[in-house]
């Protein structure tokens, strides 16, 4: 059964509670009236009605501060919240009134350097608060077969023979193994024949589409650094991982670099690419994909 109390409208607003913020943050109603460019009178009136509504004391007097009560001290904490997401909701508004974007959609490859990642999007929303990043994470997936409907910037494997690709990233994986992994006790350089005889992991995408490689039974494929990289941990079977994720576990000897008769590391590049990145109109697409590209290259 609904509660038709649930219907009624809040007898406090938020205009109330945020003069409350400003008294209690500036210590006075002087203060604060001068903060919020009104009048002291104005302030008092606010905080009247706000204490007529809610039915308790929200403030009282120490010397000449102004400071919270027990129960005002909760009940502001309580609001605060709904303070600070209106006052985000307005400034995102103001931005879609300029006809600026609120939302950037970022396709990445999970090989991409998770601080790199972070360390962008804390340096971007440091300059524009209003507008929001969906990460949506995928799998050795190339540029190529992005639909640009869905994502606004990604940072894939770039398409094969494409030269005008911006390169951000060469990630470096090596060939290991757990040190007691018959590969990693082998008294001599490992050739490919001999890899073969022995499970691999891969780190790739699947699905219905792309089918199972016939002929490879000794494959293990895992869509997660974290899954191959535990894989590897225990002994299961060897494979190319992310030197830059598994170097506490090479420091630590839980892995090996394998002694390969050809190279052990394989770059891995991926690119950084939008439908309208380069005429420069887009100015939080650009800064944001400027932070990704140049944040510690990797």
């Amino acid at each position: 059964m609904i509660d038709k109390s649930d219907w009624s409208i809040p007898r406090s607003t938020l205009e109330q509670w945020a003069v409350l913020r400003s008294v209690v943050d500036t210590g006075s109603f002087a203060a604060a009236a001068a903060a919020l460019n009104r009048s002291q009178s104005t302030v008092s009136y606010a905080l009247a009605r706000l204490r007529d509504a809610i039915g308790v004391d929200l403030l009282r007097i120490d010397g000449r501060r102004a400071v919270l009560t027990s129960a005002g001290a909760t009940l502001l904490a309580d609001v605060t919240p709904l303070i600070e997401d209106l006052r985000r909701l307005e400034r995102r508004s103001a931005a879609a009134a300029r006809g600026e974007r609120l939302q950037i959609r970022l396709l990445f490859d999970t090989l991409f350097p998770r601080e790199r990642l972070l360390n962008a999007i804390e340096g971007f929303a440091a300059e524009w608060p209003h507008v929001s990043i969906d990460l949506y994470e995928t799998v050795r997936r190339s540029i190529e077969t992005v639909d640009w409907a869905d994502y606004d910037l990604a940072i894939l494997v770039p398409a094969f023979g494409a030269g005008q690709a911006e390169i951000i990233a060469r990630v470096e994986l090596v060939a290991v193994a757990h040190p007691r992994h018959p590969l990693a006790m082998a008294d001599r350089p490992i050739s490919l024949a001999t890899l073969a005889r022995y499970h691999q992991l891969e780190i790739y995408g699947f699905d219905r589409a792309s089918g199972v490689r016939q002929g490879r039974s000794k494959v293990w494929r895992m869509n997660t650094i974290e899954a191959a990289v535990d894989a590897a941990r225990r002994g299961h079977c060897f494979g190319w991982l992310p030197k830059h994720l598994i170097e506490t576990d090479l420091a630590d000897n839980r892995l090996v670099r394998l002694v390969l008769e050809k190279p052990d590391i394989r770059t891995y590049p991926l690119a950084i690419s939008a439908p309208d990145l380069g005429d420069g109109r887009d100015r939080a697409l650009a800064h944001f994909a400027q932070l990704l590209s140049s944040n510690g290259r990797l």
